[in-house]
């Protein structure tokens, strides 16, 4: 048995609403004889995480060590906006710290007025420097200034000082090399980027969102890259930085996945950017420490199902049926696709402490419905079925109905009919949603090795990697998951993930899945030979004519097959059937994802990370909330979906006060 994922699957520690649902499952659990027996058993902090920085030739990456903050994820309380900045700018000053004690001191000045800074900063004062201080003493003080920044109770001059203090940071960070004379080494450069996008990033948030109150829906309609370089950041530094480019790998912001074509709303990126590196608890990044099925839905299901809750697998939707008014949900129609014993069917099965969640249904249950073991039953292409035409009623079978099946499994492709054509004829809203949400397909690769990673890659490993060399941008190293796969003499001793966004318009056309998986696979083959050996400098092997070539036999194959075709034993995936589609938050989008109550329909109610949720991007984060919406939409509880009105103006952020600084508009330049 080995565990076989969608893809690599993080958490954030900002996942508050994720991490509340899986600490309240494993305390409903029962621990007795179970491989973890809390949520912290069954996910592991990861301690740091690399970028890749092409500029730097083949071995250069950026390595982020994430500070550990008070506080448990999913403790119930998230921090709000301006909490948010705070943190943004305490990480940027700790960055610019870590930095300083690698580089040669700095140099230079930035000028800072005394009546802006004498009521919030003693660092200034007792330096007697008040006039101008250094890049390092600018962004510490715009790190404690802003912690002294009251929402609604602040003079808003204090928001223009602050953005003017970063932004000159910021420039004589950029000017360094010019005034030493000398080259500006990749340390310096990266400093002065990272200054540069969180100058720009934090004077967005003030003009655009603290004064502006505009919604992020309005920010969306522009791409983050260009709402950065609105606000003051410079073109070439966006366009770049590794930092940026990591935010579009790590989120899949790719039109149709294609890398050449990056797209991500800029209301809704500024979100991820606050609450990855504003809002987290504890650690900022969190791995499971088996298969996400094991560690996490199988517990959920085990929660569940002596609660009452009722499964009925092997069901496929097949239409969404209409009263003749066509305003509400009149019956849903499925088929079967296979016949379950009479003693029912159990989905998971015990192994090593673990209830486990298969893959693919178990052989004999297969064997039974004589059906093919290549069909994918959660396929939208797949047309296996043993009975046809189920029928449930609303009023008699069910009162309301939650639509929580991906996008891709209703949006209109080509001619391809789906369960969701009626309601797509019936209201423009809905049909526009599905219209204008656009899918990513991705490509998901997983490697087992006969050596342990310190064996492939030396003493000082790479752990996690995300903008990395295309086409396997994204790594991690997920070799705890082989005490869940069972022990077998000198089996593997790592485990590795590797994923990507795949540009691919092959979910549009079933024919084409079979080309799109010899596609990836080509992509893992070259890959493997052209970048692995910068990642894993032992994994290689001298060749007859003097070259060194990447050692194929660092990956286990019962069969023993030599060379490429050793990847043939591990799991290459191309995503592009439309179930397994991303749904995009490209810039403009969000204005077409309804709320979980603006169906359009009586008795039915939205949920999954591609509605409107306040929070519009594709993580299990969204998904969470926009069941708890649901919820809340049909029985009023739970009151509070954490985060939810996250940068709302006039809802949570505490600014409704600060009128004034419209005022300061008219007064100032505050983008110069």
């Amino acid at each position: 048995m080995r565990i076989v994922e969608h893809g690599l699957h993080l958490w954030f520690g900002y996942y508050e609403n994720a991490f509340r649902l899986l600490r309240e499952t494993y305390e409903e659990l029962p621990s007795k004889l179970r491989r973890f027996s809390s949520w912290s058993d069954a996910f592991q902090p990861q301690k740091s995480t690399q970028i890749g920085d092409q500029r730097r030739g083949k071995n250069g990456f950026i390595s982020l060590s994430w500070p550990k903050r008070k506080g448990v994820p999913g403790d119930g309380h998230q921090p709000q906006l301006w909490d948010s900045v705070v943190g943004v700018l305490k990480i940027l000053s700790q960055v610019h710290d870590a930095f300083a004690e690698a580089t040669r001191p700095e140099q230079g000045t930035v000028a800072v007025h005394p009546e802006q800074v004498l009521a919030f900063d003693s660092l200034l004062l007792t330096r007697g420097a008040l006039e101008n201080v250094s890049p390092g003493d600018a962004i510490r003080c715009a790190h404690q200034w802003s912690s002294k920044i009251w929402p609604g109770r602040s003079d808003p001059i204090h928001l223009i000082g602050l953005k003017a203090l970063l932004r000159d940071a910021a420039v004589a960070l950029s000017e360094k090399s010019r005034r030493d004379a000398l080259p500006m080494t990749a340390e310096d450069k990266l400093l002065s980027e990272v200054t540069g996008i969180a100058a720009a990033f934090v004077s967005g948030i003030i003009d655009d969102v603290v004064v502006r109150r505009m919604e992020v829906v309005e920010l969306d309609e522009s791409d983050f890259c260009d709402w950065l370089i609105a606000n003051g950041a410079d073109r070439s530094t966006v366009n770049e930085s590794p930092l940026v480019s990591a935010l579009y790998d790590l989120m899949f912001q790719y039109y149709e996945g294609q890398t050449g074509r990056p797209s991500y709303g800029a209301g809704t990126a500024a979100q991820v950017v606050l609450r990855i590196l504003g809002t987290y608890k504890g650690d900022a990044v969190w791995k499971s420490n088996s298969g996400l099925g094991e560690a996490f839905i199988a517990p959920l299901y085990e929660v569940l199902k002596p609660r009452g809750v009722r499964f009925a697998f092997f069901h496929r939707l097949e239409q969404v049926e209409l009263t003749e008014d066509r305003a509400a949900v009149a019956r849903l129609r499925f088929s079967r696709q296979l016949d379950l014993p009479r003693e029912g069917f159990e989905p998971t099965f015990a192994h090593q402490g673990l209830t486990c969640w298969p893959e693919t249904p178990p052989t004999n249950l297969m064997q039974r419905g004589n059906v093919s073991p290549d069909d994918n039953f959660e396929s939208r292409w797949c047309e296996t079925c043993v009975k046809p035409d189920i029928v449930l009623n609303q009023g008699s079978d069910f009162s309301d109905v939650v639509l929580a099946i991906p996008l891709g499994a209703f949006k209109r492709l080509g001619g391809d009919p789906g369960p969701c054509d009626e309601l797509i004829r019936a209201n423009p809203r809905f049909r526009a949603m599905t219209e204008n949400l656009g899918l990513v397909p991705s490509l998901s690769v997983q490697v087992w090795s006969g050596k342990s990673l310190p064996d492939l890659a030396g003493t000082e490993p790479a752990t996690a990697m995300v903008s990395g060399p295309p086409a396997l941008q994204i790594w991690a190293d997920a070799s705890q998951v082989l005490e869940c796969e069972p022990m077998r003499e000198n089996g593997p001793k790592s485990l590795f993930y590797f994923c990507n966004v795949f540009g691919s318009r092959a979910y549009r056309a079933p024919k084409a899945a079979g080309s799109a998986r010899d596609a990836v696979r080509a992509l893992a083959v070259a890959w493997f030979e052209k970048n692995a050996r910068a990642f894993w400098p032992k994994a290689t092997v001298a060749t007859a004519n003097g070259r060194t070539d990447f050692d194929w036999n660092t990956f286990e194959d019962p069969h023993d097959r030599q060379g490429a075709d050793r990847l043939d034993a591990q799991v290459v995936k191309a995503n592009v059937d439309p179930l397994a589609c991303c749904s995009g938050s490209n810039a403009g989008s969000t204005g077409w994802r309804l709320k979980t109550d603006a169906s359009g329909f009586r008795h039915l109610y939205l949920a999954g990370a591609w509605i409107d949720t306040g929070f519009n991007t594709e993580c299990i984060e969204a998904a969470v909330m926009s069941g708890k919406q649901a919820a809340r939409a049909i029985c009023g509880s739970p009151a509070i979906v954490e985060g939810e009105h996250f940068m709302r103006p006039g809802k949570s952020t505490g600014f409704g006060a600060f009128n004034l600084a419209r005022k300061a508009l008219t007064l100032f330049d505050i983008t110069q």
